[in-house]
């Protein structure tokens, strides 16, 4: 503060005109001050100022570390940002990426496949690229953007050792399970393993399994008989539920209908109609339910295989 005081000063008696007379009387500036000496003195003015900047930025960065060490991420995440504010050009590798993890962490997959790619702008490591492109392909898998996923994968060589390469083809075989290519997933999960398991082949022996219970045929057994889709999807229960409720409404439409007059009889129609198409629409939804359940049973077998058999 003392140096900015008498920098004002200085500057206030050097722009202070004297006035004798009419005369405007400036006395000379390069007499009175060493115009270097000025200039020298703003450079450290400067330099000690940007040295204190860095200082701050450096105990921040650490407190960050801290912070995410010790799994705060919110404020791990608010202090790399101030971080990242102040050095621009500095350590911008290392704060992307542990920005992305922070995202990565609290489930934000968006926001972490943002910081990912600066991290991978950033990057000048080869094998550290490939771990983020890996990072980043995880997070499309779990936000169901597996052609985005298979985007970077197909990105890297297959010039890799041989637990990177494994671990490639393990997030292909990941992305056309999840895109229901299941030929291609078995292809690329078997390549993952070692060559002498066969236990991920045992799994994909019948392909039939991933398309069942079918949905489409769900709606034609409720359509032509109700209640025989929920049965067939495996929901005996309220397909039992669904052919007694129709066939009493039925029952008693064409009871109604032959002992009075057909006009009374419609009154009961809306009910049958409501019954009959909820029927046909909780069968197909039953249907992909029940597929699905079993797709992810599958797959977690895969899972567990790769666990005890691969090098990833």
């Amino acid at each position: 503060m003392k140096y900015i005081k008498k920098l004002k000063i200085q500057f206030l008696g050097i722009f202070k005109p004297k006035i004798t007379g009419y005369k405007l009387q400036v006395a000379s500036f390069a007499k009175r001050y060493n115009i270097l000496n000025l200039i020298l003195f703003v450079l450290i003015l400067i330099s000690t100022a940007s040295t204190v900047n860095s200082q701050t930025s450096e105990q921040t960065l650490i407190f960050a570390d801290n912070q995410f060490n010790n799994k705060n991420y919110e404020i791990a995440l608010e202090h790399y940002k101030r971080v990242l504010f102040f050095e621009k050009e500095q350590n911008n590798f290392y704060i992307y990426n542990q920005i992305a993890n922070i995202y990565n962490e609290i489930d934000d997959y968006g926001g972490a496949i943002k910081y990912y790619d600066l991290s991978l702008n950033s990057c000048k490591n080869d094998s550290m690229k490939f771990e983020l492109i890996f990072k980043k392909a995880n997070c499309y898998i779990l936000l169901s953007d597996f052609n985005y996923a298979l985007i970077d994968l197909y990105a890297i060589s297959d010039s890799l050792s041989p637990t990177l390469l494994s671990r490639k083809h393990f997030y292909l075989g990941v992305c056309f399970y999840g895109l229901e290519n299941y030929k291609s997933a078995e292809k690329y999960f078997i390549k993952s393993l070692p060559p002498q398991e066969e236990s991920i082949k045992k799994l994909f022996e019948n392909e039939n399994k991933f398309y069942r219970p079918n949905p489409k045929t769900a709606v034609i057994l409720s359509f032509v008989f109700p209640g025989a889709g929920q049965i067939y999807a495996g929901d005996t229960k309220d397909g039992i539920n669904s052919f007694l409720l129709s066939s009493l409404i039925a029952t008693a439409t064409v009871y109604i209908a032959s002992a009075y007059a057909p006009i009374d009889a419609i009154s009961l129609l809306p009910w049958f109609t409501r019954f009959y198409q909820g029927g046909i629409y909780n069968a197909k939804e039953t249907a992909e339910r029940k597929r699905q359940e079993n797709r992810n049973e599958i797959f977690n077998k895969i899972l567990k295989e790769m666990q005890t058999t691969s090098p990833l």
